[in-house]
């Protein structure tokens, strides 16, 4: 089985690749609120499922319930409802499965009979980079290889992120009070991306090597731990 974050790892750094998904190794859940995977995935379920389930969602993943958390919860309310009013109606978490790959689009939207736009929201301020990402052309590539169906548009969906604290000299009732009113000030960015060929072909030679290696070394990278 090939995924877009399986081979994505790989180029990142083949080690890394190995320890996740050829030696299964678990790592322990970081309860961190701010924990960007699940503040992702609250962000998508609000987006998708509305806040109450989200929300629920979101809590039952944390052995303790902190202010931290409500603070996360809140950034999820308003700027969910900002990404759902931003977006057209259409599929959410449309499934790709074909030829061994699977992907999920975040949003699928029927234009006209048989021709669709893809979306996929990004929780992030560091925009360029996820406009370089060749994901959704990836998505694209298998999504109308499995249904036969054209693709039209590609857009990434960027909901900023505040990194505002409370102060030393500030109680919870003002510091939640700032923190709404600088959330309703920000506003998600609908971001169009060009379909890349070459983004298929580089992805489709790096999925083989990836299936076929034997070896698998660890690039040197910053915040690589592979060699530790």
């Amino acid at each position: 089985m090939i995924s877009y974050s399986r081979v994505s790892t790989y180029i990142q750094c083949p080690k890394k690749y190995k320890l996740r998904y050829v030696d299964k190794l678990k790592t322990f859940f970081d309860c961190q609120a701010t924990n960007p995977l699940t503040i992702g995935n609250l962000l998508h379920r609000t987006v998708e499922k509305g806040f109450v389930k989200a929300r629920q969602e979101y809590l039952d993943e944390y052995p303790v319930i902190t202010e931290a958390l409500v603070d996360e919860l809140e950034k999820a309310r308003v700027l969910g409802r900002k990404v759902r009013k931003a977006v057209p109606k259409g599929e959410f978490e449309r499934k790709i499965l074909i030829g061994g790959f699977i992907g999920f689009i975040d949003l699928l939207v029927e234009t006209s009979p048989g021709v669709y736009d893809l979306y996929d929201f990004k929780y992030s301020n560091n925009k360029d980079r996820y406009l370089e990402s060749p994901q959704l052309s990836v998505y694209k590539y298998f999504f109308a290889k499995q249904t036969g169906f054209a693709v039209d548009r590609l857009f990434y969906v960027m909901c900023p992120k505040t990194q505002i604290r409370q102060k030393k000299t500030e109680d919870l009732y003002h510091f939640r009070e700032r923190l709404t009113s600088q959330l309703e000030s920000m506003e998600p960015e609908v971001c169009e991306v060009e379909f890349s060929q070459e983004a298929i072909t580089n992805f489709l030679a790096s999925a083989v090597e990836m299936l076929t290696a034997h070896e698998f070394l660890a690039w040197e990278r910053p915040l690589c731990h592979c060699r530790e």
